[in-house]
């Protein structure tokens, strides 16, 4: 049986932009070790990072981890915006 074969033959789903984040997918967008992304969901933080348990499974959609960052956001305003003073 070819590798191709195995392939299409399981139930997983191709990802698509609005699946669910891995935490290997939140390591590598936020360029931050994948140590740190556990860290955040334990509730050892004041900040819990929202997530989505699957079983054993982590899962994160990608608009609560970026409200996550902005709102853990500090001391930086980001680019300025044309014409804002």
């Amino acid at each position: 049986m070819s590798t191709e074969a195995t392939i299409h033959d399981t139930n997983i789903p191709d990802p698509d932009d609005a699946s669910l984040l891995t935490p290997e997918d939140v390591a590598r967008k936020f360029q931050v070790p994948r140590t740190w992304v556990y860290a955040c969901v334990r509730g050892r933080t004041k900040n819990v990072m929202p997530h989505v348990k699957i079983g054993r499974y982590l899962r994160f959609e990608e608009d609560a981890v970026r409200n996550y960052i902005e709102t853990n956001r500090r001391g930086y305003r980001g680019p300025k915006q044309p014409g804002v003073n």
